[in-house]
């Protein structure tokens, strides 16, 4: 604390000397134009008066001249000088032969042209005081301890914030997620406290979703790799001619089949919570991908009726291949899970480009909205591990609409299932 102190205060004190040293200059430049011009016309006047006064007695020139100094508090010194020839030219003009300007006095000898051999030189002398004197250097003194005690009391501050700010980082990198900055009446570290506060929540759900994927991860992947272990050892304890030995063998190849998928949905998750790749991304027709998805989604499933109602078509600039995808999961999840009908629609609201999937399912309880968004997360009813997946698709959706800037919700749909709703701002 006291070299921050120290530091603020020569930096905020050297630029406040600065600062006054150059209005101080610039004031001194203009008083002595001023006051030069004013002890001018002062000395002759005082001349001119002394002149005045010898007039019928010529020989009382100094004597005049002593009396006048008695009497002008500001002329501390008068006496005739002979004229050099080269010290004045022209007999009707004073001059300043000295100026001395200092804080509490100011020092100013002129000389004023009497006759053609003689010159007046007076010495003007105005000060302050000493109580004057003593009270400016008082008034000074208690100015820089004022500024001491106030850059004091911002530096006590400043290091009590920056020293919570360490023990947070210091907590933050042990594990703990639970720390954070109270508010602040001041609006900037106030914003700085609010922004560091969510950077700790977003760093806690992070690692919470790291735990669970590194957890949920180990357990998905060890389910089809017991299964390909069992149908393994069952095929080398089989027979060559045992007919179940190509079942097996169907299985396996199933299974791996199942893996690889898997992987593949990983490695997608993976990438996209990784917010620092950089992801390609093309200005493409939205309603144009959703109706060559829909028209495949139909051809593989013909139970399932399939209804379109494009609006008005938009654009957006997005990664194909993960929109594609995106926008796939969502359509085949309607359609796993519908009785009979899908509906797939887009339209514009209020400059929001929407894109709506329904399905006429059992539909998604208002509780689990947010919580199927979660990696590998299941409900507990018909969308559960029977009707397939492993709980990844509905995440991924989610994540490659964030990298479109866009937004996905879930309501109830008028069919009776589930209502995904996909907006863009426009």
């Amino acid at each position: 604390m006291k070299s921050l102190f120290v530091a603020l205060y020569l930096a905020i004190m050297g630029s406040l000397l600065v600062v006054m040293l150059s209005i101080e200059a610039l004031q001194n430049f203009h008083y002595e134009e001023e006051i030069g011009t004013d002890y001018l016309n002062i000395g002759q006047a005082v001349a001119e008066l002394a002149k005045k006064l010898s007039i019928d007695s010529p020989q009382a020139l100094s004597e005049n001249i002593q009396w006048l100094t008695q009497n002008f508090e500001i002329i501390h010194k008068a006496e005739l000088v002979n004229k050099t020839g080269n010290v004045i030219q022209n007999e009707k003009m004073a001059k300043i032969e000295s100026f001395v300007f200092e804080e509490t006095s100011d020092s100013v000898q002129v000389l004023v042209p009497l006759n053609t051999s003689q010159s007046l030189r007076i010495n003007f002398v105005d000060a302050y005081s000493s109580e004057y004197s003593f009270t400016y250097y008082l008034g000074v003194i208690s100015i820089y301890a004022s500024m001491a005690v106030v850059i004091f009391l911002i530096t006590r501050m400043l290091y009590r914030y920056l020293e919570r700010l360490r023990h947070m980082a210091a907590a933050v990198a042990s594990g703990d997620d639970h720390i954070s900055l109270p508010n602040s009446f001041i609006q900037p570290l106030h914003q700085l406290n609010q922004d560091m506060n969510h950077m700790v929540l977003e760093l806690k759900q992070k690692t919470d979703e790291n735990h669970l994927l590194t957890a949920a991860i180990h357990h998905e992947l060890r389910i089809p790799l017991t299964r390909l272990r069992l149908a393994l050892d069952m095929v080398q304890r089989s027979p060559k001619e045992d007919p179940e030995r190509d079942n097996l063998l169907a299985d396996m190849d199933e299974d791996l089949d199942d893996f690889s998928v898997l992987m593949e949905d990983i490695l997608t998750i993976s990438r996209l919570r990784i917010r620092s790749n950089p992801i390609e991304k093309t200005v493409l027709s939205v309603t144009d991908m959703v109706t060559k998805l829909c028209r495949e989604e139909s051809r593989n499933s013909k139970d399932i009726c399939i209804e379109t109602q494009f609006n008005m078509p938009f654009m957006l600039e997005f990664n194909r291949r993960l929109m594609e995808r995106a926008i796939h999961n969502l359509i085949t999840n309607a359609v796993k899970y519908a009785n009979q009908r899908v509906r797939v629609s887009t339209q514009i609201e209020s400059h929001q480009a929407l894109l709506i999937i329904e399905d006429d399912g059992d539909g998604i309880p208002q509780e689990e909205h947010t919580s199927v968004f979660t990696p590998f997360y299941r409900l507990d009813n018909s969308r559960s591990r029977n009707s397939g997946g492993v709980g990844l698709g509905l995440a991924i959706v989610q994540l490659v609409i964030e990298q479109s800037k866009g937004k996905i919700t879930i309501e109830q749909s008028d069919l009776g299932g589930a209502k995904f709703i996909v907006q863009w701002n426009q």
